[in-house]
């Protein structure tokens, strides 16, 4: 957490921007290190730079991107379970389970896919239902930018998001707008 802080903070101090994110654990201290993307320290930067330069700015950051998310988490179990009670029960279980508010409390690049994975999933499983083609072309660009971040935010989420742009494929009658996920 320090050294992500520290990163984000040169970073804003020395105004040098980077593409080279938090080494990857496997790859580090070998002869050859793998770094994820840099997209963790910016999210850092803009908590830095909200809370005067104060270390608990990435982890407010993490916080709110936690409230939008559980908006969307709320409207994804709403729209499969049916019931708006239900629905509530379960964004509750969900956010107050003891994993979920330990990676929140954290700064850490793995912890921002927590809060972006619920966004992209009510998206993603929104562009099957949507009967506005306009709105379906929105939902799926922003479905493919979201998941390029969640790529970027830690590799174990790329097999699944290529899974799901395999089965949006699949699944698309227009297959024109599925290259927008791409």
């Amino acid at each position: 957490m320090a050294r992500d802080t520290l990163q984000s903070l040169r970073i804003l101090q020395a105004k040098k921007l980077t593409l080279i994110g938090p080494p990857l654990s496997f790859g580090q201290y070998g002869i050859r290190e793998i770094y994820f993307g840099s997209l963790s320290y910016y999210f850092g930067v803009l908590g830095l730079m909200l809370t005067n330069n104060s270390v608990f700015g990435p982890i407010y950051i993490n916080i709110g991107l936690m409230i939008i998310a559980l908006y969307f988490f709320y409207k994804l179990a709403h729209q499969y379970l049916k019931n708006e009670t239900k629905a509530l029960i379960v964004t509750l279980m969900y956010a107050l389970s003891p994993l979920i508010v330990s990676y929140i409390r954290f700064y850490w690049n793995p912890n921002f896919v927590l809060t972006i994975a619920p966004i992209f999933w009510y998206l993603y499983l929104s562009c099957f239902n949507s009967k506005n083609p306009n709105m379906s072309f929105i939902k799926i660009f922003l479905c493919g930018l979201l998941g390029g971040l969640l790529i970027n935010l830690h590799y174990f989420v790329a097999p699944v998001i290529f899974l799901a742009i395999f089965y949006l494929f699949i699944k698309l009658k227009d297959k024109k707008i599925s290259f927008l996920y791409i």
